[in-house]
């Protein structure tokens, strides 16, 4: 009963790490969708472009 009290104030208990996983498969579904073009369609990367580019946030917001 500790344990999960100290890993819920962690932010490790099971709910957190299932968001987190999800949060990973989110980015990674995102690099796909911005980089699979420039890869496959040969669309121009630009100073513009790049900074779309997405970022992965540990934390949720």
């Amino acid at each position: 009963l500790i344990e999960r009290a100290l890993q819920a104030i962690a932010g490790t208990n099971m709910a957190a790490s299932l968001a987190y996983e999800q949060r990973v498969r989110d980015f990674h579904s995102a690099l796909r969708h911005y980089y699979y073009p420039r890869l496959f369609r040969d669309e121009v990367v630009s100073d513009a472009s790049l900074g779309q580019r997405p970022e992965f946030r540990a934390m949720g917001e």
